[in-house]
């Protein structure tokens, strides 16, 4: 006689930047590794493997968080939390005034945290009169790829990544057919500000983002703090 096997509920979303639709399931005990890996990684690299490897397991490994835009992987990721082990968390935050070391303890309700999506930008970017480029959102794996780098290393590979096509007046140039040189040269010989211009995409991606506001029991300071990435929410 075998043990009776489990059910495991399948919850549906749509992710909040990239619309994909994905089915996924609550992670189980033998998963819970990815989980600490994640919440103790020491570096970019190793929170990144282990969110990737448990988006995997819980998605039948019909979802490669390495291509997703690190919104949706930080929503999703988020979603999973909730229906595995809860919809809340709590944070300590540091009073921001001046000389007063209060801390506050907030209960975070993990459902209300979301990804703003009404002004995403136009990936379609008008750097002349003669040319146009058009962008996609950095995904995970390229983010970190660069983590490390400093940021002025960093712009070229994200940039040289992220850029699709470019159009002028006659042709479409499709990046993926050019070698990385030819790349790095149009990118080296843009103006400050055609380079400016393409930066305002990069510098509009969405995140995930919660806002809390509470007043310091000590000295009374309103405090504002803007959570922002999947380190605040484990």
């Amino acid at each position: 006689m075998k043990l009776p096997k489990q059910d495991t509920p399948v919850f549906k979303l749509t992710l909040p930047v990239s619309q994909q639709e994905v089915s996924f399931r609550p992670f189980l005990v033998k998963e819970q590794k990815h989980l600490f890996l994640a919440r103790e990684g020491k570096d970019s690299k190793e929170i990144f493997n282990a969110i990737t490897g448990l988006l995997s397991s819980v998605t039948e490994e019909k979802v490669d968080g390495a291509d997703l835009p690190m919104a949706d992987l930080e929503y999703l990721f988020l979603q999973i939390r909730c229906k595995s082990i809860g919809e809340t968390t709590k944070v300590v935050l540091d009073c921001n005034a001046e000389d007063c070391e209060e801390t506050h303890i907030e209960d975070i309700d993990l459902s209300t945290v979301s990804v703003n999506t009404k002004n995403l930008p136009d990936n379609k970017i008008q750097i002349s009169d003669e040319l146009m480029i058009e962008l996609k959102y950095p995904t995970t794996k390229l983010i970190s790829d660069v983590a490390e780098l400093e940021e002025s290393e960093a712009v070229k590979p994200i940039l040289r990544d992220c850029m699709v096509r470019i159009f002028d007046e006659e042709e479409i140039y499709e990046l993926k057919d050019f070698p990385d040189r030819e790349i790095d040269n149009f990118i080296e010989n843009m103006t400050i500000q055609q380079f400016e211009k393409v930066m305002t995409f990069f510098n509009a991606v969405p995140s995930l983002q919660k806002r809390v506001e509470w007043e310091c029991k000590k000295c009374e300071n309103e405090n504002l703090f803007i959570l922002q990435g999947l380190q605040n929410f484990f």
